[in-house]
């Protein structure tokens, strides 16, 4: 599972997203990613897609902040 947390209008809001959904705040302008957590198979869709970014291969969960957590979020697709 992927966890996003974003900032929207002051607000702090957190959303799971699967490697066969849709991602969530399409079509928001004025949003801030705060962080991106992922396990399972949307970190190996994670490592799989976005070679070149940050990550703990020894971990189970990894946490993306700052602008590897937007780059993720910006480019996050489905493989259907």
């Amino acid at each position: 599972m992927l966890y996003i947390t974003v900032k929207i209008n002051g607000e702090e809001l957190s959303e799971t997203w699967w490697v066969d959904s849709q991602k969530p705040w399409q079509n928001i302008d004025d949003i801030t990613i705060i962080d991106i957590s992922a396990d399972g198979d949307e970190l190996g869709f994670i490592r799989d897609t976005f070679k070149n970014i940050p990550d703990a291969h020894t971990k189970r969960v990894v946490v993306w902040k700052g602008e590897f957590a937007r780059f993720i979020y910006d480019n996050l697709t489905s493989k259907k």
